[in-house]
């Protein structure tokens, strides 16, 4: 900072406290007086009040008449000292008395009564008295306000006033000095507390008997926060501060005290959330009035420097940032968004309020906080002490603000305070065209940042940039749609994080996002899913979505696209739908249970969970869960919080550059016999594979191998086998079979379900049927699942089908939808794709649940067995595959997961326990006859047709013709394709294999036979 910037500094420092130490000037208007008597009849819930309000010479006034029951009105015009009575004025029907200004002042009486058992948070009765609004004749301006009132007895009462009544007094008296239009009158048998703050300042509690426990911690913190607010701001403008019970569930912050409901204060978190809020209000909000016609900023910058800030202090700035980030996109969108400078107030009554409330609340801090990031604290603060002293017991605007800082930083702050007040929409941010180039000054990143918003906003960012060193943070100003970044790093980068602390108010990424219960109390439509055991105990948590016009729907009428483009809300732990996308549900079997989680089908949707002990507990909380939104899981029980919990998530727009590599020391490598004496208390060993990798088959065979040594009371489990095909496994490796390989293969139907050269698992096979281990099939149908792959849901297929999926399966494992994401759009871009995305991931679950599910009966049922599972290796990956699947079932399980290094990735870690270097191993090639067949029908028989022959095999010279019909390979009778894989089975190039055929033209009796021998069609 250069001299004359220090020498500007010490000159603001210098003004604030003078400023604060000044006595405000009178107004140049003269303030009317406004002195209200008032007494009740709490009987008849009746209030009689007399006004007499003194206008000042030149002045007029117009006074509001509305919600109380005008008795008499009587104007007195003061002419050198002697009163000229004009007469009385009718009240019949009179919503309003306007008094045009006169030379001489003027004297205006009103009496009224008003009835009020409830209105609002207005009550008179036995328990006690609030009046918050109408409740005397309303002045269109600022008054002085004296309020005289006869307390029932045994209440204590409370007002806007600069010294407090004497408590024991039956007439209570209050004078403010500082002008309002708005007074505020309690009265309750309360009993006060009190605590110094500093010399000359004082804090109460006006508590009820059942309450009073609570005032030493009321107390204390808010001496904390007034103590922390008159550092922060400056000195604390009124002469006392009171905590005040509210019989009405209230939250409000008013010159001299705050009134909390008795519902809210006792809430645990009150203390450290709203009190200190509602306190700050007295600097801002009511010494300094807020000139809402240019925009409320108010709210903003008292949950800025309240709660916010709070946060910060305890580490937690950028997770609150989140929180209320998340917060904004649930309730705000982007039909749904206004300017912040047309928030005027924090009204629950307004339309659509928690949108408007949020963009006050959550946009109104974050112009502070980007404010703060791009002026640096020291002016910020500076800012912040001079914009109350120079305001202090006046009206300021969002103009007042920006010139205010403007002075203390210098800069011109226009079209910073121009972007954030006039436009409804955020930033909006991606990042394109990531590189990375070495060069002679050292490693550089370049990447374009875009703002994809109508216009840009010009803002400060900061950005991380992981690398092989750590972590490097910069800061760059941004103000073009689309900016060109270059960063020098000191090392490679690995990953880059736009806003990782959340400074800036923006749309969040789809990766950013985390399932909160605002996603449901916010404008966002869902469907209420229920099951006709649950609609009882629920009842009135659907009636209270019912009310928002949200569709109530059955699970057995849910279509595949409601599904997986909705939101959802499902209630009851065997709720359908909930236990066919996240398993069985891990809630308390009593009180209720509230979780929110992303939809597995759908990032850009949520699921809310709901399960409770009865309807009665349902009852208890649903008025509580507003409270409670920033929050993912709840639990109450009786009505009370018993658990809550959040988890931020990603931090940041997090864009990868490079996986980090990850390394085996040498000398911890492990022999075959050693890892397989490290699994030998595994009761399930998988062992993944890539199908057409022989490398991995052989490691399955050699695993099998080692551990029937150790313990030959072995099963194998098989993916590539089908339930249906049991009956078939149990008898070829049954100790008496007399079951050919060839009809083991036919009656099995394993080239129908798998395909893939049998020649892979035949090693393995031969090995089980020779020492007789169970082979068990795992696999679901393949016609089941790629039914629901293609249909995008269950509901097409048959009540025998259904019968056959596991009816519990979890779909929101960690990174399951992220990798089946990707395997889906490379199926789609190869074109072997014909479903969405949302089938594939409930074929997929179907898939790996089914095979968990088979495998946990296995287990039961054979307590004694140690089972070996073949299968692909994404299938068998310890934290999104089977394994956790398996774990869900049998808590207890030890299991142990095996790759290859072909099969290994950069998350091997999260994929297997063990991964194996093996050799390269190719299976030889097969023999081939040189045809090609087509299958065909006629009369209701299947036969093969040659349809062509390769030229370069001996199939034409051999004398076979195009529309043979193909009978049999040597001897084995083939009709389909399935046949031919059979009868081929174990061939080789350079065999001699007899072919018989059929020929159309001649007798379809004959049968003709050709030896041919096979090729490798790969030979030249």
């Amino acid at each position: 900072m250069n001299f004359i910037r220090i020498v500007v500094h010490a000159l603001l420092i210098l003004l604030v406290s003078f400023l604060h130490g000044a006595v405000m000037a009178n107004e140049t208007s003269p303030i009317p007086r406004y002195e209200l008597a008032v007494s009740f009849n709490i009987a008849r819930n009746l209030l009689y009040g007399t006004a007499h309000i003194t206008i000042p010479p030149e002045e007029g006034l117009t006074v509001f008449l509305d919600g109380i029951d005008t008795t008499a009105i009587q104007v007195e015009i003061q002419v050198e000292k002697r009163a000229a009575t004009p007469g009385s004025i009718s009240v019949k029907e009179l919503s309003q008395i306007t008094i045009p200004p006169d030379k001489d002042q003027q004297e205006l009486y009103i009496s009224y009564e008003k009835e009020v058992v409830q209105e609002g948070e207005n009550s008179i009765v036995a328990e006690g008295i609030s009046l918050l609004h109408d409740w005397y004749p309303f002045p269109s301006r600022d008054v002085l306000f004296s309020l005289s009132a006869e307390v029932p007895q045994g209440f204590t009462a409370f007002a806007e006033s600069d010294r407090l009544p004497n408590a024991a007094d039956q007439t209570a008296r209050f004078a403010f000095s500082n002008p309002l239009r708005s007074l505020h009158f309690i009265a309750a048998p309360f009993i006060i507390d009190s605590l110094a703050v500093r010399e000359g300042l004082q804090v109460y509690t006006y508590f009820l008997p059942q309450d009073r426990e609570l005032a030493p911690e009321y107390l204390e913190a808010a001496r904390q926060y007034i103590n922390r607010y008159e550092e922060l701001v400056g000195p604390y403008p009124y002469n006392h501060f009171a905590i005040v019970e509210n019989m009405h569930p209230t939250g409000y912050g008013m010159p001299t005290f705050t009134l909390l409901g008795k519902s809210v204060i006792r809430l645990p978190f009150i203390k450290y959330t709203s009190l200190g809020h509602e306190i700050l209000h007295s600097w801002f909000g009511n010494s300094i009035e807020i000139d809402t016609g240019t925009g409320n900023w108010g709210e903003g910058l008292t949950t800025y420097l309240a709660d916010w800030l709070y946060r910060e202090k305890k580490t937690e700035g950028a997770i609150s940032r989140k929180e209320n980030f998340l917060k904004y996109n649930s309730y705000v969108k982007e039909e749904s968004a206004i300017p912040l400078r047309a928030f005027t107030s924090a009204s629950h009554n307004q339309p659509m309020a928690e949108s408007v409330r949020a963009s006050g609340y959550i946009r109104g801090a974050m112009v502070f906080h980007e404010l703060r990031k791009y002026l640096g604290d020291e002016d910020f603060f500076l800012g912040i002490k001079l914009f109350y002293s120079r305001y202090k017991g006046k009206p300021a605007g969002w103009s007042d603000i920006q010139a205010v800082f403007e002075t203390v930083s210098g800069f011109t702050l226009e079209s910073f305070f121009e972007q954030r007040l006039n436009r409804a929409y955020i930033p909006d941010l991606e990042v394109e065209n990531i590189s990375v180039d070495a060069t002679a000054e050292g490693t550089a990143l370049s990447f374009s940042l875009l703002q994809k918003t109508e216009a840009p906003f010009e803002f400060s960012i900061a950005i991380d940039v992981i690398t092989s060193a750590g972590r490097q943070t910069f800061t760059r100003r941004i103000s073009l749609a689309t900016e060109e970044i270059r960063l020098r790093l000191s090392s490679s980068p690995f990953e880059v994080i736009i806003d990782p602390r959340y400074d800036l108010l923006r749309r969040l990424d789809e990766s950013e996002r985390v399932a909160i219960l605002s996603n449901f109390l916010g404008p966002r439509k869902a469907i209420v899913v229920v099951s006709g055991d649950e609609n009882m105990r629920f009842s009135a948590f659907i009636d209270f979505f019912a009310e928002q016009n949200w569709e109530v729907r059955h699970a057995d009428k849910l279509s595949s696209a409601e599904l997986s483009d909705s939101n959802l809300i499902l209630p009851g732990k065997e709720n359908p739908i909930a236990l066919s996308l996240f398993g069985p549900l891990n809630h308390a079997p009593t009180g209720l249970t509230l979780e929110n989680r992303i939809h597995p089908l759908n990032k850009s949707k949520s699921i809310l969970l709901l399960s409770s002990g009865n309807a009665e507990q349902l009852q208890k909380a649903l008025a509580k869960l507003p409270h409670y939104g920033k929050y993912s899981y709840l639990q109450f029980r009786n009505g009370l919080i018993t658990d809550k919990r959040f988890s931020p998530g990603t931090m940041g727009l997090q864009v990868p550059i490079a996986a980090q590599p990850v390394a085996v020391p040498a000398d911890r490598t492990l022999s075959l016999e050693e890892v397989i004496k490290a699994m030998q208390n595994s009761r399930v060993i998988y062992i993944g594979e890539t199908h057409t990798a022989m490398a991995d088959h052989q490691l399955q065979h050699l695993i099998i191998e080692g551990l029937y040594r150790n313990n030959p009371d072995i099963a194998i489990g098989l993916e590539m086998f089908p339930q249906s095909s049991q009956k078939a496994l149990d008898q070829y490796v049954s100790t008496d079979s007399t079951m050919s390989e060839q009809d083991f293969l036919k009656r099995s139907g394993y080239f129908r379900v798998w395909k893939f050269d049998y020649r892979y698992y035949k090693p393995i096979i031969d090995f089980a049927k020779k020492q007789a281990i169970p082979l068990l099939g795992l696999n679901i149908d393949t016609s089941i699942v790629s039914s629901i792959f293609k249909e995008g849901s269950v509901q097409s297929l048959s009540e025998e089908e259904k019968a056959l999926l596991p009816e519990e399966r979890d779909l929101s494992l960690p990174g399951y939808y992220q990798r089946l994401q990707s395997i889906h759009g490379l199926h789609m871009t190869g074109g072997h794709g014909q479903g969405g995305l949302s089938g594939f991931i409930q074929a997929q679950a179907v898939w790996d649940e089914g095979m968990a599910e088979n495998i946990a009966v296995y287990l039961r049922n054979n307590p004694e067995k140690q089972l070996i599972v073949l299968a692909g290796t994404q299938h068998a990956r310890k934290d999104n595959g089977i394994p956790p699947r398996v774990k869900r079932r049998l808590d207890s399980i030890e299991q142990s997961v095996l790759v290859t290094e072909s099969s290994a990735s950069i998350d091997t870690p999260l994929v297997a326990d063990f991964y194996f270097f093996m050799p390269e191993i190719s299976l030889p090639p097969a023999g081939k006859i040189g045809i090609s067949l087509e299958e065909k029908e006629q009369n209701g028989d299947t036969f093969l047709e040659i349809t062509a022959l390769d030229s370069k095999s001996k199939a034409q010279d051999s004398g076979l013709l195009k529309g043979d019909r193909l009978i049999a390979v040597n001897s084995y009778p083939v009709e389909t394709m399935e046949d031919v894989r059979i009868a081929m089975l174990g061939l080789k190039p350079g065999d001699s294999t007899a072919i018989s055929i059929r020929r159309v033209e001649q007798s379809e009796q004959d049968i003709h036979e050709f030896e041919v021998e096979l090729y490798r069609p790969d030979m030249k």
